[in-house]
């Protein structure tokens, strides 16, 4: 994005379900804008990996330093110990919260789009049963994904 967001540039954000991405570029294009497109989920989802590596890299080197020191210096570094432990603990208690968020949406998601194809005439339902079949691909590889992601939390929190 820095490559587009130039000083004077402006940037839309948008959180979009897309069945034909033609009409928004063909727009964009004519604007001279840029469409890039990522999804939500992947971009949580790696942010919350990158913040659980560096607690688990952060605790690690605490305990080698309180493994070192001695005296005061050894109080002081359990006391950053502890801070980090905590902190661990309240991301994992959020984590938790959020992967049964995400379960929740996901298959709300997946009941409503299967509520519109019972209401749905042929040509429409087969279109969105499609969109069904891949909403259900997508959730089963995102709880795939935060499983790993939890595993690395409990990882952090053995350490």
């Amino acid at each position: 994005m820095s490559q587009h967001l130039v000083p004077g540039k402006t940037a839309v954000l948008a959180e979009i379900d897309e069945e034909w991405v033609t009409p928004l570029d063909t727009r964009m294009e004519a604007l001279s804008g840029v469409v890039v497109r990522r999804s939500r989920d992947e971009f949580v989802d790696a942010q919350i990996e990158r913040e659980i590596e560096a607690d688990k890299a952060e605790l690690a080197q605490l305990k080698a330093e309180h493994a070192q020191a001695v005296g005061k210096a050894k109080a002081k570094i359990q006391v950053k110990i502890d801070a980090t432990e905590k902190r661990l603990k309240a991301r994992r208690e959020k984590f938790e919260q959020k992967i049964a968020a995400i379960k929740r949406d996901g298959e709300a998601k997946i009941k409503s789009l299967q509520d519109q194809a019972a209401k749905a005439r042929s040509d429409r339902k087969a279109k969105l049963e499609k969109r069904i079949a891949d909403a259900r691909a997508r959730h089963k590889a995102r709880a795939e994904t935060l499983s790993q992601a939890w595993q690395l939390v409990k990882e952090a929190a053995a350490i």
